[in-house]
């Protein structure tokens, strides 16, 4: 996938089969036992001690679990007489027929039907080389099918690959390098991968930060180093029920901005009235997003009066500002929800106040929730709706969302699924005691380069009162997308907006508005929480501010016990110095760095000896080199590049 920078200017972002082989079906169990948790990884986040390097204290290989026949003489050892990189490598000695000698890594979690992609660097010493085998298994540790390479005499160090789709049910996946009962040699490996597929893997930077919401750039990390996601600095209620038509005191804040042009935050947020029972669309602005005014905009009648805010007496749209457009009555778009006739209605506006709908309304079928953005790197408009799906295994409604795009904001493509919840999350729902788990709504924004998306998060509970439909919480996760036409990752999904304790202000749900406020230093979203769950109707909610550092959703952190090392995929030089955004926790945390050519070696002058490990709280550190930042010399050679993180986070790199 190549990356676009080609960004219109004006929209405000404040806002094979196999290599070798077969897959084979399989029964029985693994002789290993289920997966330690401490193993389980995601995906693209590598297995545990890939190269080797790290030994226990008994001598045994960290992070790998032996199977042998000792009867035959078989061993499975770290190795320092010769790797591929690095100091060690892992020796399986098999000198008879007659034996068995394997090596299993840690678990990495997987779906069923996902492509994936095995990869060691294998060197045979005598005999048959070893196997190299990807195992899959179910939740329940059974082994539901296997894909291997069977090498033949190997005398250099040499790359060997095994891709594979994974078959259904199979939740778990590792690699084996097995010397089977039938050969016998003795081999070298190194160098293991475990990841998807990284066909469209793009190595150009382009000077955008690279964020760790997602794996795209992760080769591999060491055990010591674990993706955090960080919650925000809330701030105390800024926006609050205070009217009579907000009486139910249930106001929603689908759209908070700041307008530059006007020098002032705009929110546009909702109400159902339990007065009327009727839908308003309601209209804030602020000038420091603390202190919000609700002008008597005059429009619509309520009680008979117009001395009011409400801009729509439908249910409220999520709003955008696009002053680059060239009609100065279309600055303003709105996506909302209509019953009549029904489905997603379009609108433009010169204010943000007055509407003109969209004479192809409605341009998105069906209605509920939905999501207004901006792809400034394809230059269109998208749209997220919510779109009828099959019941849920209770006989519930399952929500699920889906988008839509449109170059003109007049037409929009019919709507495809960006985001369902997957069997991780009806895992997690379960373990916490709840029936379910769905994507309530999906707020997203372009940042450096990639989307941001704030998924809220529904775990059903139960049925609620009648007319709730369902009883439930929400926690705002994070995600991450590339292109928006490839779906979501969510690597970690820890709440980046949790819940508050019992009894406080947000301790029901939380929902975030569709856009941020971005500036050079912090990135900032309003959320509005609920002091009730989803099945109340005497819930009493509030809009605040959730802060973050620049670039802060999620780093990659490590406890400074020792050393942690995380390795990213090939990277192309395109600037003369590397940036960090780090923040150590430790003393004498830090991080430093070195940089790897393609064969994985260290590029002499770029060593970790070399390097000097930044050490302070920096939104923008510059890595050096014996004193040396500039990286003119590799300008348009692909890196790697190694960092090793002591007592820090690690929040993003990029090249300048």
């Amino acid at each position: 996938m190549m990356r676009r920078f080609a960004v219109r200017t004006g929209i405000i972002a404040v806002s094979t089969a196999l290599a070798a082989g077969m897959v084979q079906p399989a029964s029985g169990t693994d002789a290993a036992g289920p997966a330690d948790e401490a193993h389980v990884a995601a995906i693209e986040a590598g297995i545990d001690n890939p190269g080797f390097e790290d030994v226990t204290a008994d001598g045994a290989i960290a992070g790998w679990f032996p199977l042998t026949s000792p009867a035959c003489g078989t061993t499975v050892e770290p190795t320092t007489e010769d790797a591929h990189s690095g100091e060690r490598s892992a020796k399986l000695t098999d000198p008879t027929a007659g034996g068995i000698v394997c090596l299993q890594s840690s678990f990495v979690d997987v779906l069923g039907g996902q492509d994936v992609r095995a990869s060691a660097w294998m060197r045979t010493l005598s005999g048959t080389t070893a196997w190299l085998t990807i195992r899959f298994h179910d939740d329940a540790g059974a082994l539901v099918g296997t894909a291997d390479t069977r090498p033949g005499t190997l005398t250099e160090w040499t790359e060997q690959v095994v891709t594979a789709k994974a078959p259904m049910g199979a939740t778990r996946m590792r690699v084996m390098l097995y010397g089977g009962s039938t050969t016998a040699g003795v081999s070298l490996i190194d160098d293991v991968t475990l990841t998807g597929p990284r066909d469209d893997y793009d190595p150009t930077l382009s000077g955008a930060h690279e964020l760790f919401v997602d794996d795209y750039r992760i080769a591999t990390r060491s055990p010591d180093v674990e993706r955090v996601v960080h919650p925000p600095r809330r701030s105390a209620p800024t926006l609050t029920a205070d009217k009579p038509w907000e009486a139910n005191n249930y106001v929603y804040s689908n759209t908070v901005l700041y307008n530059p042009d006007l020098r002032k935050f705009q929110a546009w947020y909702g109400t159902f009235s339990l007065v009327d029972f009727h839908n308003y669309g309601l209209y804030a602005e602020s000038v420091d997003g603390v202190r919000w005014t609700k002008p008597e905009l005059g429009l619509h009648e309520y009680q008979g009066s117009t001395a009011n805010n409400i801009y729509s007496t439908d249910a409220p749209g999520t709003v955008l500002y696009d002053p680059a457009d060239p009609d100065p009555d279309r600055r303003y778009k709105m996506l909302a929800f209509k019953p009549n006739p029904r489905g997603y209605h379009a609108y433009t506006s010169p204010d943000g106040i007055h509407w003109t709908p969209n004479a192809a309304n409605p341009v998105i079928p069906n209605g509920d929730v939905q999501n207004l953005g901006y792809d400034p790197y394809e230059q269109r408009y998208y749209a997220i709706t919510k779109q009828p799906m099959p019941p849920n295994q209770q006989g519930a409604e399952n929500r699920v969302q889906f988008i839509s795009f449109s170059d003109d904001f007049v037409t929009f493509t019919d709507p495809v699924v960006s985001l369902e919840a997957d069997v991780r999350d009806k895992a997690q729902a379960t373990a916490s005691g709840a029936s379910d788990m769905q994507v309530y709504s999906l707020p997203s924004f372009a940042y450096e380069g990639i989307f941001i998306g704030l998924p809220a998060m529904y775990e059903v509970t139960g049925t609620g009162v009648p007319g709730s439909g369902g009883d439930g919480t929400i926690e705002v996760q994070v995600a991450a997308s590339r292109d928006l036409d490839s779906g979501w990752n969510r690597p970690s999904r820890d709440p980046l907006i949790p819940r508050t304790a019992a009894g406080d202000r947000d301790d029901g749900m939380v929902m975030a508005s569709s856009q941020a406020v971005i500036d050079d230093s912090t990135v900032r979203v309003f959320y509005t929480g609920w002091d009730g769950t989803h099945g109340t109707f005497d819930r009493r909610t509030t809009t605040s501010i959730a802060t973050w550092r620049r670039d802060g959703f999620v780093s990659m952190s490590n406890a400074g016990d020792r050393p942690g090392l995380l390795t990213t995929m090939p990277v192309t030089v395109d600037g003369s110095s590397l940036h960090v955004n780090v923040a150590p926790s430790a003393r004498q945390g830090g991080v430093r760095a070195e940089l790897l050519d393609e064969n994985a070696a260290v590029i002499p002058g770029y060593s970790l000896a070399d390097s000097v490990r930044v050490r302070k709280d920096t939104l923008d550190g510059v890595l050096a080199w014996s004193g040396k930042r500039d990286l003119s010399a590799l300008q348009g050679q692909e890196v790697r590049i190694r960092f090793e993180i002591t007592g820090a986070d690690l929040y993003s790199f990029w090249l300048r």
